[in-house]
């Protein structure tokens, strides 16, 4: 089963227990923030593995209360230092009462030197928020927020959908540097959004009285002079016009950028930056 395969197939299944609280507490075997439906969506993606408790590895900052339950704000970051001998090689993140609760699989290649990750999600109804890390030792690690927020799958594309299908698939990259300290290279900050309305299928149609059928971004993949760094298995619990902001250490300067993406749809858009220096 691919990543994109299991990600839909986690989210028709039938989870309906209540939350049994709303802790920000990181607990995972104990504690209010455990309840049965993220027990389920956690044995469908990750199995029976034991998950500690990842508040020391990694931050997860998500607000309280979203102003925009279409466009929550999740950052991510690593709280220590990403080497070839001890790294994060793949994070989860997961909306548990959302109906695909896992919105993101990022996976990174070997001393890559990430430190910040930050997206935007859906929330379909008061949740919590998690993202697991999985090191190259195979061990998993989790930190969990709660989000008050609802009707974030649902919610009505915010500009004209005619517009938004003729515009599907354009490139927004900005790119900023800085020196890595006691390195003779730079930090790169990659910002980056793809056009597209990631229709979840459950927006409804006003003018026809019918509902919009799911179109969504379920890959990304970000290259630096022709290596992967990053890749992203997804689905439509990442927001409309997706956006992705992290960071990383070339092992070269001036090497070309290429990012691609896969939609739904089968459909494949790439755009290739020749130079990091000529944005």
């Amino acid at each position: 089963m691919t990543g994109s395969e299991l990600v839909l197939a986690v989210s028709v299944t039938p989870l309906n227990s209540p939350l049994s609280g709303h802790s920000d507490s990181s607990g995972v075997n104990e504690g209010v923030n455990v309840n049965q439906r993220w027990l389920t969506v956690k044995r469908a993606v990750l199995g029976d593995r034991e998950i500690q408790d990842g508040s020391a590895l990694i931050s997860l900052e998500a607000p309280e209360r979203a102003y925009d339950a279409a466009l929550v704000p999740i950052s991510i970051k690593a709280l220590q230092t990403q080497t070839t001998g001890q790294y994060i090689k793949t994070l989860y993140l997961f909306a548990d009462n959302n109906p695909a609760p896992l919105a993101g699989k990022f996976t990174f290649p070997p001393n890559t030197g990430w430190q910040n990750l930050e997206t935007r999600i859906r929330i379909n109804e008061y949740t919590y928020v998690r993202v697991v890390a999985i090191t190259n030792e195979d061990q998993a690690y989790v930190v969990t927020r709660y989000v008050k927020a609802s009707g974030g799958c649902s919610a009505p594309a915010s500009g004209d959908a005619e517009a938004a299908l003729a515009n599907v698939g354009k490139f927004k990259l900005k790119l900023e540097s800085s020196p890595v300290t006691g390195e003779n290279r730079e930090r790169i900050q990659l910002n980056f959004q793809i056009k597209h309305p990631n229709n979840s299928g459950m927006q409804f149609d006003q003018i026809n009285r019918l509902y919009i059928p799911a179109y969504f971004i379920h890959t990304i993949g970000v290259k630096y002079d022709e290596e992967e760094i990053l890749k992203l298995e997804t689905n439509f619990s990442l927001s409309e016009n997706p956006t992705l902001r992290f960071d990383f250490i070339p092992k070269k300067t001036g090497g070309a950028i290429d990012i691609y993406a896969v939609d739904s749809k089968l459909k494949l858009f790439e755009r290739q930056w020749s130079s990091v220096y000529q944005m």
